[in-house]
């Protein structure tokens, strides 16, 4: 059913394959997800095991982001090695046509395809669903930001449309889950701002619990005056805010195709328009597949036999169209998302590009041949 070439070049590019798709993880997450990972210990106190829990369950959703490229460079890096070696020529001198050389990559970027199909319908939503639900966990259960200078904490009021700030509290010394010689300046109440000052203070499950103080409005006839003593005054941060993700709809990135698509046919049914991520979401999880087959055509220059010298020039066009593909892709989808753009154009362009790019240096190439 395969030649000795077709086996040997699906044995070379898978290998090529999971490292191009490490090499881009890793990139990826040496930036993006390594920040993300620092702000979760930082900011929300989460420890550290479980910010690399959150981290992990990411990686379906890497892999699926990264395939399209890893396929690109697996099927550059053995046909520049090829014709490097010159094994291009020699298939060329014995009557190898472009598409020939190429049918094994067309091979392994279909099965990738649906690898990356498979894991975007089935496992990427499941694995983000678990990991919003361990980072609500982790910030209700976690530990105070750590801090050798004062703690300050900022709330805005959900409630108001503009969300004005709503309290300011500062602290002392926060260590662990307590807080010592706290100040609190409500002005939740614009017209009698109040100032709550308490000893010591714990933290609980997204809220504040403040023992032993005193409360204190402002008003234009006494700039101070002590309205009430307490023993113990709670303050939500995050605890309502919580509830309410514990309870919201699903994100489109945590429904399956299916369910998209039922979003959609119930939208329309209505007569309501469909949001644009929620539609960008749905032609995402057919054309980001579909792209591990176009990009392995974006390297029908790299099929054409060269002189008999060496040369490093498919290396350049391989890495500048890589990079070109992730600008082209991120770009889109900010634009999709903030209705800059068509949903169709932004799912598609990616994918699409780098093929018209191959084909018309492929025609160039072939030209000057």
């Amino acid at each position: 059913m395969f030649s000795i070439l077709d086996r040997s070049t699906i044995s070379e590019s898978w290998q090529l394959l999971v490292i191009g798709i490490v090499m881009v993880a890793g990139i990826f997450f040496a930036t993006d997800e390594f920040q993300k990972i620092i702000m979760l210990i930082c900011d929300l106190g989460i420890e550290s095991s479980t910010a690399l829990l959150i981290t992990c369950l990411q990686l379906p959703n890497t892999v699926v982001y990264c395939l399209p490229a890893g396929v690109l460079l697996s099927t550059g890096l053995v046909l520049w090695r090829r014709t490097f070696d010159y094994e291009v020529l020699a298939l060329s001198v014995a009557g190898a046509s472009t598409m020939r050389i190429i049918r094994p990559f067309v091979l392994i970027s279909v099965m990738a395809a649906v690898v990356s199909y498979v894991l975007s319908d089935s496992i990427v939503p499941e694995t983000r669903r678990l990991a919003n639900k361990l980072l609500i966990t982790g910030a209700l259960n976690s530990n105070l930001p750590r801090s050798e200078a004062c703690l300050t904490f900022l709330q805005h009021d959900d409630k108001s449309k503009d969300g004005r700030l709503k309290n300011i509290l500062v602290a002392g010394r926060s260590e662990e889950k307590s807080l010592s010689n706290v100040v609190i300046f409500d002005m939740s109440l614009t017209k009698v701002p109040k100032i709550i000052w308490a000893k010591r203070g714990h933290w609980y499950h997204g809220q504040w619990q403040l023992e032993d103080g005193y409360i204190y409005e402002l008003s234009a006839t006494e700039t101070r005056r002590v309205s009430s003593h307490f023993q113990r005054f709670t303050i939500d941060a995050i605890g309502r805010f919580a509830e309410k993700l514990q309870h919201r709809t699903p994100l489109p990135t945590e429904l399956s195709t299916s369910d998209l698509k039922k979003q959609i046919d119930e939208l329309e049914s209505k007569g309501e328009p469909v949001p644009n991520v929620v539609m960008l979401r749905y032609l995402r999880r057919l054309s980001q597949p579909i792209s591990c087959l176009l990009l392995a055509f974006a390297a029908l220059p790299l099929c054409i036999a060269t002189p008999r010298k060496r040369t490093y020039w498919p290396l350049a066009y391989i890495g500048v169209v890589v990079a070109a593909y992730f600008v082209v892709q991120q770009t889109c989808l900010s634009l999709g998302d903030n209705n800059r753009l068509s949903p169709m154009i932004a799912a598609w362009i990616p994918g699409a590009l780098p093929v018209v790019v191959g084909v018309i240096a492929y025609v160039i190439t072939r030209a000057r041949r």
